[in-house]
Parts: C-alpha cells; structure tokens; sequence
C-alpha cells in the first residue's frame, strides 16, 4: 500500500506563522483583560459614588441605537407600561423638560467632553457597522460633525492597516506538502497532482 502524503500544514500553515500569530492573540488577550478590568475598576467607582448599575446598564444600551429607534423603543415601554399599570413616572412630571434640566447641571467642559466621547464613539461604530462617510448625522463644520467625521476616518485606517497586515502574511506564506521520499502510487500521484493544480508545492521528503 503507498504511503500517504503528508502534508507540511494545513493549506500550508509553518510552525512559526501559527507560533508568531497565537503570541499575537495571546498578547491582545492580556489587553483586552487588562481593559475589562478599568472598566469594573470604573463601574465600583459608579456604584461607591451612588450610581444605579442597572440604570447605567440599561442607559448604555440605549446609547448604542440611533434615535429614531431608541424613542420608538421608549414609547413603546411606556405604552406596555400603561398597558400593564406599572408606574414609571410620578403624576404631573413631564420626563422630557426635566431630562433638559438634568442636562445642564455639572462642569460644562465635563458635559462637553462626554458629548465629544459619545459622538466619536458613534462615528467610529458606523464605520465598523459598514456606514457611509455621507452618514454623518450632525450639522455640516459643527464641532460634533468634525468629530463624528474624524472618528469615522480613524475607524477606516484603522481596518485598512489590519486588511495590510492580513494581505502581507496572505503574501508570504507559501504553500507547501511533502511526501515520504519515493513514495508513489495512483493515490499520491492523484493527490499530488490536484495540490499543484491549486498552486501547493509538492516537496520530498530526504532519505532516512
């Protein structure tokens, strides 16, 4: 019986292409755990300071729709609510008018540096969520539109620089198989034939 073709990797993966990319992964692991951590090390700091984490929670959430369907999404908790006699807001209160008034209490360069982070963060996900440039939702040559445009713009080189990245190591690996030396027969030959077809280098292997 002829000795099966070995093949060097798998579509020709080496040994140090796989090593180098796992010491990546686990490199960016470490950062990504890193960061959950500042995140729960700032969630306490809410909490210690007197913050419903629930709310946060469900505020975040909301955060992250466009407006359309975050007010559509709020009318209809409060058409159930009605629905189902669960009281959300205290008789005669319009949310509204005091949400404006919550707006304005605090630190204006605080309150504005909130509203640049947000908006950044929008700009940014749309790029990542497929979205045009041309989405951009704010006044043309507003400070929000400038920063929604410029967080778009970091996104897109951000992409660019891992599809280079991706494209070069796509670029230097070279396919490869080997078989034990001599070793021949319809099925190598069949198997052999069909890797040099798909572009695989078919190598022997030295003599024992």
């Amino acid at each position: 019986m002829a000795e099966p073709l070995t093949d060097a990797g798998s579509n020709g993966l080496r040994a140090d292409e796989y090593r180098s990319i796992i010491r990546e992964i686990i490199a960016d692991e470490i950062e990504k755990n890193k960061a959950v951590g500042r995140i729960r090390a700032k969630l306490k700091r809410l909490k210690d300071a007197g913050a419903n984490l629930d709310a946060v929670s469900m505020l975040r959430k909301l955060g992250k729709l466009d407006e359309d369907e975050r007010v559509l999404r709020l009318e209809a908790l409060v058409r159930y609510a009605g629905w189902e006699n669960i009281k959300l807001f205290e008789p005669g209160v319009d949310p509204a008018a005091q949400q404006a008034e919550f707006w304005e209490e605090g630190d204006p360069d605080i309150r504005q540096g909130h509203k640049d982070a947000v908006v950044h963060s929008d700009g940014w996900n749309s790029r990542l969520a497929k979205g045009s440039r041309e989405d951009n939702p704010h006044v043309a040559g507003s400070r929000d539109f400038q920063t929604w445009d410029q967080a778009w713009l970091d996104a897109e080189s951000d992409l660019n620089a891992q599809g280079n990245t991706a494209k070069v190591a796509s670029t230097e690996r070279k396919p490869r198989a080997k078989r034990a030396k001599g070793a021949t027969g319809p099925l190598n030959d069949e198997i052999a034939g069909a890797l040099a077809d798909a572009g695989v280098e078919v190598e022997e292997a030295a003599a024992d």
